[in-house]
């Protein structure tokens, strides 16, 4: 009986090992703070409602704790509808936030249904996209009242048709 345990448990570790190496695994963010200026909900796990109640609002997601490909997976991404849309969206790069790590992805417009949204981090300005890179914070504008719902919030790695774009 411990063998098929440690059989299984094998098995699911290369599964684990072949699909992270492979590309077939996203990385899943969470929204944990600290936050400035908005707050936000998780109703459904994974979809969090945003509300931001002053300028510079943003929330930092929690820290990625495996290690993972850096190469491979720079993509952020997720779905999301905001009534009004967002005027500047930037993602910060980290363990240290500046100005030498961030994403500038620009309004996303907006949306009353589902809209994906996917920005590729290895496309930061200054090359502030290593292998030290575990921490993102998310910049939703800059003012007060702005609403926003995100889900499948995540790393992951380009698509092919990401990637024949960037050629």
């Amino acid at each position: 009986m411990n063998h098929r345990l440690c059989l299984v448990l094998v098995s699911c570790s290369c599964s684990l090992v072949f699909s992270l190496t492979h590309g077939q695994d996203r990385i899943p963010l969470g929204l944990a703070g600290p936050v400035n200026n908005l707050v936000f909900t998780e109703g459904t796990p994974g979809v969090y409602s945003i509300r931001t109640t002053g300028g510079d609002p943003w929330v930092v997601c929690g820290r990625v704790a495996q290690s993972f490909d850096h190469d491979r997976v720079s993509v952020l991404t997720f779905d999301y509808r905001s009534p009004d849309g967002i005027p500047s969206f930037h993602v910060y790069i980290g363990p240290q936030f500046g100005e030498h790590g961030t994403y500038a992805a620009g309004k996303l417009p907006a949306a009353s249904e589902w809209k994906p949204f996917s920005g590729n981090l290895a496309d930061t300005p200054g090359g502030g996209w290593s292998a030290a890179i575990n921490e993102f914070r998310l910049d939703v504008g800059d003012e007060e009242g702005i609403e926003l719902e995100i889900r499948g919030l995540a790393l992951r790695p380009m698509t092919d048709e990401e990637a024949d774009a960037q050629r």
